[in-house]
């Protein structure tokens, strides 16, 4: 397994956006065999360089495969959020990455995306976040957005 990564990141150097849509769809199987911390330490740090390619369809299935993962428990709390005593540390938490393409002009990147947080939100098959963690923390950062749609419209 320890070889089939360097693999993968090699793939996802590839200009044709369907190579690197086939190396995203092969990120959850991989993830289920080589575990959470491996995932979370290399793999996830590595990935989510996707969120800012040019192509919409790559950046649509970065967040399918993210919301895979969430929901097979393979993304850590600190993964996802900002730990409260860090705050000084320039932010690299997905969370933070991915909430803002709720204003996203394509639909269905605003609609994986809102999968997503609805995914983290549901405490009962995520168990990641606490109900107090879901008000808390997920909706003191969701309400930027919130406020952004309200004004567009």
């Amino acid at each position: 397994m320890n070889e089939l990564i360097p693999h993968l990141g090699t793939c996802s150097n590839k200009k044709e956006f369907l190579i690197k849509l086939e190396c995203l769809k092969s990120v959850t199987g991989v993830g289920i065999r080589v575990g959470k911390q491996t995932l979370s330490q290399y793999m996830l740090l590595f990935y989510t360089h996707f969120l800012h390619d040019a192509e919409e369809l790559v950046v649509l299935e970065i967040i399918r495969t993210l919301a895979r993962l969430l929901k097979l428990r393979l993304i850590s709390k600190t993964t996802l959020i900002q730990n409260e005593s860090s705050k000084d540390q320039v932010s690299h938490h997905l969370l933070d990455k991915i909430l803002p393409f709720l204003l996203h002009p394509n639909a269905w990147i605003r609609e994986e995306t809102l999968n997503f947080v609805l995914i983290l939100s549901d405490f009962n098959k995520t168990k990641l976040l606490t109900k107090a963690e879901v008000f808390c923390i997920l909706g003191r950062k969701l309400r930027p957005f919130l406020r952004n749609a309200e004004t567009a419209n």
